[in-house]
């Protein structure tokens, strides 16, 4: 781990209780299927990764 990987951790850690949650999208809240994969068309045009599983915020 490199020194700004460090430091990055080192900020994340010290903000850990005090950041708003990851607003994650809830498996029954109508965004999955039963196989709890996502449902066509939810996510945002362009939307990739991890990014897909977040609710949009704004």
């Amino acid at each position: 781990m490199g020194a700004s990987e460090e430091a990055t951790l080192a900020v994340r850690l010290d903000r850990l209780f005090t950041d708003e949650p990851v607003p994650f999208r809830s498996l029954v809240g109508g965004d999955y299927d039963h196989g709890m994969r996502l449902l066509p068309g939810v996510e945002a045009p362009g939307t990739e990764g991890f990014a897909l599983h977040a609710v949009p915020r704004g």
